[in-house]
């Protein structure tokens, strides 16, 4: 399954129906919450001229 699931999120990115942004270009990133399917977390995207990944 995990196989699966990557592979549809590369397909994902590639077909441009979910935008990739690198972690690199964040700042400011807190914890907002945890649960049973996860964590949450919250950030700015760094100013740039180029918006596009």
């Amino acid at each position: 399954m995990l196989y699966t699931s990557n592979k549809w999120l590369k397909t994902a990115i590639t077909e441009n129906r979910i935008k990739f942004f690198d972690f690199k270009r964040f700042v400011n990133t807190y914890k907002i919450g945890e649960g049973a399917f996860g964590k949450a977390h919250k950030a700015e995207l760094k100013k740039t001229e180029e918006l596009s990944p």
